[in-house]
């Protein structure tokens, strides 16, 4: 945002400055509400981000990703001036003609002198603020409460309903870009706002970040191995496969809740939430044995040790009894 104008008062001991002013949110409703533009006769309020999930609850899809664009754009722009903002929350991003801005820039200081402990509990990383990292945390924290309605405290659970969204997949492609950027882990989320930033434009484009993300991991580890023979290159290709595998089987309600809490879980690449992820495939096979997805992630777990098989003769088993019961169901299903 905008700052128009900085000062101080001497005799009252403080610094101050003047931003530009932020849209009038019972402006907004009133027009909403009569249809009608101009100025409200009620009392100016500042239309928010937090005004705007206590007044909708979850916002659209759309808007989460437009919004995630924005503010992963300025924090890139911050942090490139060698700046972090450390309070980043809901009530300090604002509307100005519509667009959603960083506000609030009070504890706003430069990296190489940001020690202090500050911002709010809740967005705050478990090391602390004042690291381009921990503002990155603090925004994933933004966008898991505008994207399910939910409380920051309520994070990382998904909503109860999360499964019966028309647009599941893409809210799910979703969810991963926050949960990255909101790991505990430094060394697990996004390195950069501008890495970040190139996630979420993919879901703007339509197109699979998780996807993306996942093909670089496993060309990671090929080269890592040196592609020392050529079941690993075989079984990189079959798990491409498996990616690209499109629903056409309409499964039960149970299951596919089962299926959505696992492909999550899977998402979130910890040993300990893949033994979760591994728990609700299962279960999500159980509840609909003809439901053929869950299979996908089934395989992966064991093909890229995710759940730590002891050894390869172990993970080949289990990979050969998930593909077979597959194959049962469906012999022509990539």
């Amino acid at each position: 945002m905008d700052l128009l104008q900085v000062g101080r008062d001497d005799a009252a001991g403080y610094f101050y400055y003047v931003m530009e002013l932020a849209d009038d949110l019972n402006g907004q409703i009133l027009s909403e509400r009569k249809g009608e533009t101009g100025p409200s006769p009620e009392a100016y309020s500042p239309r928010t981000l937090a005004s705007e999930v206590k007044r909708r609850g979850q916002l659209p899809l759309e808007e989460c990703i437009k919004i995630g664009l924005s503010l992963t754009e300025a924090l890139a722009h911050l942090h490139r001036q060698g700046l972090v903002h450390r309070d980043i929350k809901p009530s300090n991003i604002i509307f100005v003609g519509g667009m959603p801005k960083l506000a609030d820039v009070g504890l706003v200081a430069a990296i190489s002198e940001a020690r202090s402990f500050v911002g709010t509990e809740g967005f705050i990383p478990p090391e602390g603020s004042g690291t381009p990292q921990a503002d990155l945390y603090s925004l994933g924290i933004v966008l898991y409460v505008l994207s399910t309605g939910q409380s920051h405290q309520d994070f990382p659970e998904p909503p109860a309903d999360f499964s019966a969204l028309e647009n599941n997949a893409q809210w799910l492609e979703f969810n991963a870009v926050v949960h990255k950027a909101s790991q505990a882990q430094v060394s697990d989320r996004y390195q950069s706002a501008e890495k970040m930033r190139e996630e979420v434009a993919l879901l703007a484009r339509g197109e699979s970040a998780k996807r993306h993300r996942a093909i670089a991991r496993r060309w990671t580890a090929v080269k890592r191995a040196g592609l020392a023979s050529l079941a690993a290159v075989l079984l990189l290709l079959a798990a491409l496969f498996l990616d690209r595998t499109k629903p056409i089987y309409q499964p039960k309600p149970e299951a596919a809740r089962l299926y959505a809490q696992g492909q999550w879980y899977y998402h979130q690449l910890t040993p300990d939430d893949h033994k979760k992820a591994l728990d609700f495939l299962t279960r999500a096979v159980q509840a609909d044995p003809k439901f053929i997805q869950p299979f996908a992630e089934l395989t992966l777990l064991y093909v890229w040790n995710y759940i730590g098989a002891r050894t390869d003769q172990e993970r080949l088993e289990k990979s050969r009894e998930i593909a077979s019961r597959a194959s049962a169901i469906d012999p022509n299903s990539a």
